[in-house]
């Protein structure tokens, strides 16, 4: 169980076993999908052995032996099932405990996102594992609406240099161990900004073997070019569902999200954390694989 108690961070990765490398090339994301296989794997413990750096204060995920954090620390899934593929983030967690608590209870194929402001952050990384949950990270940035709307002090900013948001992003990355990758809000303009404030930020992450999620609302052209020139393993969600979204809406996105899987073989759906919205979709994923749906 969560509870209100202070969680202290953990120092030193203690020695567990390693996994073979994948293909860094996606086929789907490695964020659960909605049903799995009976035989697939359970969750590599964290931390594992060599995948954690000290640089001062921070603790950093790092490559060992060619084992990615994104790889490493996925939930397995079935890639060669040919039915139409639905994979879904739940974002803006721990800030709420009981909208929180009804996530970690939701089908376990569905990925959890964490905001690193979290209160007993690790607590709940634990309570999501438990329940078989891989997890994210959210990554505070300037937002449209900045400085209305306080993305805080671990944020990525433009008002300061690109070297001052290193340090912020390794207090986003220290926050917590055995998360695959960081999720981008939806509202997002850091990533509009010149190549001298995202390319560091992206060879950061793709070099400590981390995946970057994002809505395809956000993709432009100098991201493209950055996205292939530093590697990084990335993901573009097809919906990015707003906190707040009233329960018709939210089952209007889901039906669009099934015509899109069909059609495409699969979706991404990256969703805000909300009573309703975490009500919503337990009642829709448990209808999926009857539906036709993995």
């Amino acid at each position: 169980d969560v509870t209100d108690d202070t969680t202290t961070q953990a120092t030193k990765a203690p020695d567990a076993p390693l996994r073979d490398r994948a293909s860094k090339q996606l086929t789907l994301s490695p964020m659960a999908s909605v049903t799995l296989p009976d035989n697939a794997g359970t969750l590599n413990a964290v931390p594992a052995d060599g995948m954690i750096e000290t640089i001062g204060d921070y603790f950093l995920p790092k490559i060992a032996d060619n084992q990615e954090s994104w790889q490493h620390y996925s939930r397995p899934f079935n890639a060669k099932n040919p039915k139409a593929k639905i994979a879904i983030i739940v974002t803006g967690l721990g800030m709420i405990h009981e909208t929180s608590l009804r996530a970690t209870r939701l089908n376990p194929n569905i990925s959890l996102s964490f905001s690193p402001y979290a209160p007993n952050l690790q607590a709940w990384v634990a309570a999501t594992r438990a329940q078989g949950h891989e997890f994210l990270l959210d990554l505070p940035v300037e937002t449209s609406n900045y400085p209305f709307k306080d993305p805080g002090p671990k944020a990525l900013l433009t008002s300061i240099t690109p070297e001052e948001n290193i340090p912020h992003l390794y207090q986003v990355l220290s926050s917590s161990m055995g998360y695959v990758g960081l999720v981008v809000p939806g509202d997002d303009i850091f990533f509009s900004a010149s190549q001298d404030f995202i390319e560091p930020i992206m060879k950061e992450l793709s070099n400590r073997g981390l995946m970057l999620v994002f809505s395809k609302k956000q993709t432009r052209h100098l991201m493209i070019e950055l996205i292939d020139t530093t590697m990084i393993v990335h993901e573009q969600a097809d919906f990015d569902v707003p906190y707040g979204s009233l329960t018709e809406w939210l089952e209007a996105r889901f039906r669009a999200a099934e015509s899109v899987a069909i059609r495409n073989g699969r979706v991404v759906i990256i969703i805000q954390a909300s009573p309703a919205a975490i009500e919503s979709l337990a009642k829709w994923t448990v209808t999926l694989q009857k539906r036709g749906f993995t």
